[in-house]
C-alpha cells in the first residue's frame, strides 16, 4: 500500500502538467458559481432573518398603491381575540430615506423596534427633536426635514444595528404634522397573534373588517421571497448545468481520446499485474486531486469576488444589496457534489473503457 502511493505521488507530480488547463478552466467556473450561491444563500437567510424579527401581520387598505388605512380600524382589531401588539405605522419617502413614523408609547409587534424602544430613554427623545437611524445613514448628525432640524439620537452599535439602513424613525404625530398629512390615516397597522393555530381565523376575521382591508403574513412573505429566490437561483443554474454539460463534454471527448503515452501506461500497469479496480482507484485518487485543487482554488476565486465587489451578484439578481456572505457548509457541500460529479463520471468513464480492455491491445 505504502509503494502504491508513493508510486501515485511520483506519477502524479510528473503529470500535473496536463491538468493545469482544467484546473484553471474549473476553478473559474468554481468562483463564478461560489461568489452567487453563497451571495444568494447569504441574501437569503439575511431577508430571513429580517422577516422574523416583523410583525406577525400587517393590514393594508387593498383598494390601490398608497391607498391609506383608517385608525378607526384599530379599534375593530381590538375586539379580535388573540390579537396583540397593534401598532400604526406611516411610511414617508424623502431625499432617499424612508421615514417611518410610530407611537413610541404603545408596544411594537416589531421585535428589533420592540428592543430599540425600550433601551432608549424616552422622555429624553420625545421631549426635543430627536430621530432614530444609523449614523452611516447620515452625513452629519442632524438633517433638516421640511421647515425643522432634527438631530440623531446617540445609539450603541448594538442599538442601531437594530434599525434598518436608509431608514429614520421619529414620532407619528411630528412626521403627520411635517408633510400635513390627515391624522386620521397611517400607511399599514401592525400587530402580533402569539398562538399559530389563531393565524387562519384571525386572518380571516380581519379582511373582514372591510371590502378593502387586506391583512398580510410573514409567512406569506418568506413563501414570496422563496419563489423569488428559486426562480432567479434556477435562472442561474440552469445556465450553469448548460455550460457544466459542455465542460463535461470537453473532458469526456479528451479522456476518451487517451494519446498512445497514457494507452501505454495502462497497458503496463494491467501487464505488471494491477487489476481494473486498481487501476479504477489509481485514476479515481488523480481526478480526486484534480477535483480538490480545482475546488479550493475556486472556492478561494468566489470569496475573493466577493471581497472586491459585494455587491456585484445583488446588481445582476436582486437589482442592488451589500450583505456579508456566510460561507455555511450545506452551500459549499452543494457545490463540490455538482462539480465533483460531473469531473468523475466524464473522467472514470473513459479510464474504465481501456482498462476493460487487453494489456497488449491496450499498449498498440
Amino acid at each position: 500500500m505504502k509503494s502504491f502511493f508513493h508510486f501515485f505521488g511520483l506519477f502524479f507530480r510528473s503529470e500535473l502538467k496536463k491538468h493545469i488547463d482544467i484546473i484553471a478552466l474549473s476553478a473559474l467556473m468554481l468562483s463564478i458559481l461560489t461568489a452567487v450561491m453563497v451571495s444568494m444563500a447569504s441574501y437569503k437567510s439575511k431577508v430571513f432573518n429580517e422577516i422574523d424579527q416583523k410583525p406577525d401581520f400587517i393590514l393594508k387598505n387593498s383598494l390601490s398603491n398608497g391607498s391609506m388605512v383608517p385608525l378607526d380600524w384599530m379599534d375593530k382589531l381590538y375586539e379580535i381575540r388573540g390579537v396583540s401588539d397593534i401598532a400604526p405605522r406611516l411610511f414617508v419617502d424623502f431625499n432617499g430615506f424612508k421615514l417611518l413614523g410610530i407611537d413610541f408609547l404603545e408596544d411594537n409587534p416589531n421585535q428589533n423596534l420592540s428592543k430599540l424602544i425600550n433601551s432608549i430613554n424616552l422622555k429624553e427623545f420625545l421631549s426635543k427633536n430627536y430621530l432614530l437611524a444609523k449614523k452611516n445613514s447620515l452625513k452629519s448628525s442632524q438633517i433638516k426635514i421640511k421647515n425643522q432640524i432634527f438631530k440623531l439620537y446617540p445609539l450603541s452599535k448594538e442599538q442601531e444595528a437594530l434599525i434598518p439602513q436608509n431608514t429614520l424613525i421619529l414620532p407619528l404625530d411630528k412626521l403627520q404634522m411635517l408633510f400635513n398629512l390627515d391624522e386620521n390615516f397611517v400607511t399599514d397597522i401592525a400587530f402580533n397573534v402569539p398562538n399559530d393555530d389563531e393565524w387562519t381565523m384571525v386572518e380571516d376575521k380581519v379582511n373582514s373588517l372591510s371590502f378593502s382591508s387586506l391583512a398580510v403574513n410573514k409567512k406569506d412573505m418568506k413563501k414570496a421571497y422563496s419563489q423569488m429566490f428559486n426562480f432567479k437561483g434556477g435562472f442561474f443554474l440552469v445556465l450553469y448545468l448548460i455550460v457544466m454539460a459542455i465542460f463535461a463534454l470537453i473532458l469526456y471527448s479528451r479522456y476518451s481520446q487517451f494519446q498512445s503515452y497514457d494507452k501505454r501506461v495502462v497497458g503496463i500497469l494491467r501487464g505488471v499485474g494491477w487489476s481494473i479496480r486498481d487501476i479504477l482507484i489509481f485514476k479515481f485518487l488523480e481526478s480526486a486531486l484534480v477535483v480538490g485543487i480545482s475546488f479550493i482554488l475556486g472556492v478561494l476565486g468566489g470569496y475573493l469576488i466577493l471581497s472586491f465587489d459585494s455587491k456585484l451578484v445583488g446588481k445582476i439578481f436582486f437589482d442592488d444589496f451589500k450583505v456579508a456572505a456566510i460561507f455555511d457548509g450545506a452551500t459549499i457541500f452543494s457545490i463540490l457534489l455538482i462539480y465533483s460529479v460531473i469531473f468523475f463520471a466524464s473522467v472514470l468513464i473513459p479510464v474504465w473503457k481501456v482498462a476493460i480492455t487487453q494489456p497488449k491491445e491496450a499498449m498498440n
